[in-house]
């Protein structure tokens, strides 16, 4: 008889208690595996910006054949950086007031080993939804594509629009992802980006310097998708997006971190002190 994702679930909410390897001096471990805090300091990049309409002209004129669209499938970015540092301001020219179409974002992802593991591509809607599609071009055929909305910016644009101007924009955050990510089971602090999709926007890619929280899994935590929703440090507490968190600065020395997750939709809550 097999054992459903749902009881092994019940099994480690209401039976085990949720074990937390963190930082150097506390660790600890059971069968169900570890959960262990992991902070990291990303530095300011200025990726570019990338004009659709600039881009695309200048590919007319230089002469050079091939296809524009394999081309702008995948501009490949002057570095790669952590998705969880990541900060994409999209904005749209408006005509006579009209938009032609909503703003999206596409990104190429790849896994700790540098590879790319998927395509994933957010735009603006009313309610959170997550589909696959496919890729038609070489060499990315068996590379999934992921589509993924997000309601975070659905009340800005609408308000842009009926404030008038003749621009629209927003900047997507790893949040803006969180439906793509969960399908994946990944957090954004698990990826990191090495390329855009062009699409007929004007996109500008940077970092931000900021210290960012996420968690490492192992075991079942790992295999039932244990997703960080929020910490709570020192009293402060912060939100997390696409399963990572930004503090406001550099941590060091003796911290209390209270950690809140879920494992499918059980929440889950653990303190613990860690010296960072």
């Amino acid at each position: 008889m097999k054992t459903s994702k749902l009881g092994i679930l019940l099994a480690v909410v209401f039976v085990v208690p949720l074990v937390i390897a963190g930082a150097s001096v506390f660790a600890g471990r059971n069968w169900l595996g570890t959960i262990t805090p992991d902070i990291q300091r990303h530095e300011a990049v200025d990726l570019g910006t990338y004009d659709y309409n600039e881009i695309l002209e200048n590919f007319r004129s230089s002469g050079t054949g091939g296809d524009f669209g394999d081309i702008g499938r995948f501009m490949l970015l002057p570095q790669n950086v952590s998705m969880a540092a990541i900060r994409a301001d999209v904005s749209e020219i408006l005509v006579d007031g009209v938009r032609t179409g909503v703003p999206k974002l596409g990104l190429w992802v790849a896994d700790s080993s540098g590879k790319v593991v998927a395509h994933l591509r957010v735009s603006i809607g009313q309610y959170d939804a997550v589909s696959t599609g496919k890729i038609y071009a070489e060499p990315w055929t068996n590379t999934p594509l992921i589509l993924c909305t997000s309601i975070r910016l659905y009340q800005q644009i609408t308000d842009q629009m009926a404030n008038g101007g003749d621009c629209i924009s927003v900047t997507f955050t790893p949040e803006d992802f969180r439906p793509a990510l969960d399908y994946m089971g990944k957090s954004a602090a698990d990826l990191t980006v090495v390329g855009l999709m062009l699409l007929p926007y004007n996109h500008h890619l940077y970092t931000e310097e900021c210290t960012i929280l996420s968690v490492k899994t192992t075991g079942l935590y790992e295999k039932l998708g244990f997703v960080l929703t929020s910490a709570t440090i020192d009293g402060n507490e912060y939100k997390a997006e696409g399963g990572v968190v930004r503090l406001n600065g550099p941590i060091s020395g003796t911290a209390e971190l209270k950690l809140t997750g879920r494992l499918l939709f059980i929440p889950i809550t653990q303190t613990v002190t860690v010296q960072l």
